[in-house]
C-alpha cells in the first residue's frame, strides 16, 4: 500500500515538473519581461541582474527557448553604460553587462546564432576601444604619476595624496581604486566575449558555413571586435579556402 502511494506520488510529482519545465513563455511575455529588464538598465544593477537570471532560467525551459535568449542576449548587449564623472557607476553597469555575457552567452542557442556572433563581437570591439587608457589616465592623475615601475607599481606625488582633509584623502583613494577596478571590468567583459566566441566557433552553425560565407563572417566579426591575429586564429576565427574533403 505505501509502495502503491509513493509511486503515485512520483508520478505526480513527476508530471508537474515535466509541466514546469515545457511550460511555454509566450512571445508577448518574454518580450514585456525584455522591456522590464531594459527599464531597469543604469536604474538597479541587483533588479537588473535578477530580470537576467530569471529570464534565462525561463527561456531555457521553454519550448521556443532558442529565439528568447536569442533576442534578449543581442537586446541587452546594446545597452550603453552609463559615463559619468563617478567611475563606481560605470563599473557597476560594466559588471552588469558582464552577467549577460555569462548568464545568456552560454547556451548552445546563442552560441550558434548569427546575430548573436555578431553582438558579442561589437561588445568585445567596443572594451577594446575604451580600454586604451592606464589606471592613472582613468583616474585623470597622469601628470602626477612620477614613474612607473618594472612591475607595474606608479610612484605618485605625495602631494596630491597627502594633501587636504582626511575626506578628501578617502574620496581620492577611492577614485584610485575605482580606476584599477575599471581595467579589470574591461578584462573581465573581453575575456567573457572571447570565452562566448570560442563556443559560437565551435558550434555547428558556424563549422556547416561554406567557405565564401565563413570567410565574409570571420572578416566582420574579426573587424567588429578589434581581434589581433594571434586572438582571432586562437578564437578559430581564420578563413578557409575550400571545403574538408569527407
Amino acid at each position: 500500500m505505501k509502495a502503491s502511494v509513493l509511486r503515485k506520488l512520483f508520478f505526480a510529482l513527476s508530471t508537474v515538473s515535466a509541466i514546469h519545465v515545457f511550460a511555454e513563455w509566450s512571445e508577448t511575455e518574454a518580450q514585456a519581461e525584455l522591456d522590464a529588464t531594459v527599464g531597469l538598465w543604469g536604474v538597479n544593477r541587483v533588479g537588473f541582474r535578477n530580470a537576467v537570471g530569471d529570464a534565462a532560467w525561463r527561456a531555457r525551459r521553454s519550448q521556443n527557448h532558442d529565439r528568447y535568449l536569442r533576442v534578449w542576449y543581442c537586446r541587452l548587449l546594446e545597452l550603453e553604460i552609463p559615463c559619468t564623472s563617478d567611475l563606481s557607476v560605470s563599473n557597476e553597469w560594466m559588471g552588469a553587462k558582464a552577467d549577460v555575457l555569462l548568464e545568456l552567452g552560454r547556451s548552445s542557442s546563442v552560441a550558434g546564432d548569427t546575430n548573436c556572433w555578431f553582438a558579442t563581437a561589437r561588445e568585445h570591439g567596443m572594451a577594446v576601444t575604451k580600454d586604451v587608457k592606464e589606471w592613472y589616465e582613468i583616474a585623470g592623475i597622469a601628470t602626477n604619476a612620477l614613474e612607473v615601475l618594472p612591475d607595474g607599481v606608479i610612484v605618485l606625488d605625495s602631494n596630491i595624496q597627502n594633501g587636504g582633509s582626511n575626506d578628501d584623502r578617502i574620496a581620492f583613494n577611492k577614485h584610485i581604486d575605482d580606476a584599477r577596478r575599471m581595467k579589470k571590468q574591461f578584462s573581465i567583459i573581453k575575456e567573457s566575449a572571447r570565452r562566448n566566441m570560442r563556443d559560437m566557433t565551435l558550434s555547428p552553425a558556424f563549422c556547416e558555413l561554406i567557405p565564401s560565407d565563413r570567410n565574409s563572417v570571420v572578416s566582420n566579426i574579426v573587424e567588429m571586435a578589434h581581434f589581433t591575429p594571434d586572438e582571432a586564429a586562437s578564437l578559430g576565427l581564420t578563413n578557409v579556402t575550400q571545403q574538408a574533403s569527407n
